[in-house]
């Protein structure tokens, strides 16, 4: 398994919003396709947010998540995001999921957030908390989940 920041292999930004707009986006009358290529395609850096990563094994793409700035404005105090954690069905279950929020994680400390937080189902909450979020509030079928982040400091 390879995980690679979306800047490094663009031609996968395509994918990621396909697989976005199925799982997610298609349920919003509201939502397009084409909105969603657009979203991901802000996602294609590597050193400031908003960052995309895609997950390969055996030379496929079969997951993917992001790191963004400010996603849900109703929450002020929570301002990095972890969101779009995706993992294709066939490869559910094999602990992708949990090297991709560890990877994400690892990325947000290497960029000194102070936090992340993230917004999800009643089945994803265990997942989560496992990898140190805490459910900060619960909202119709969605909880809000939150972690401080801890960072090495270039001061000795």
């Amino acid at each position: 398994m390879n995980i690679s920041l979306l800047a490094d292999c663009p031609q996968e930004a395509l994918q990621l919003a396909k697989w976005y707009w199925q799982e997610w986006a298609c349920h919003n009358p509201d939502n397009r396709l084409e909105n969603i290529i657009e979203k991901v395609g802000l996602g294609i850096h590597r050193d400031a947010l908003p960052m995309a990563f895609v997950v390969h094994l055996d030379g496929q793409s079969v997951a993917a998540a992001e790191l963004k700035f400010r996603e849900l404005a109703e929450y002020p105090d929570n301002q990095y995001w972890l969101d779009g954690v995706y993992v294709t069905p066939s490869h559910r279950g094999k602990g992708i999921a949990t090297q991709l929020i560890d990877y994400a994680i690892s990325k947000a400390c290497e960029l000194k957030l102070p936090h992340l937080s993230l917004r999800c189902e009643a089945h994803n909450v265990k997942l989560y908390q496992a990898r140190g979020f805490k459910v900060i509030k619960q909202e119709q079928n969605k909880f809000i989940m939150a972690q401080q982040l801890e960072f090495k400091s270039d001061v000795a």
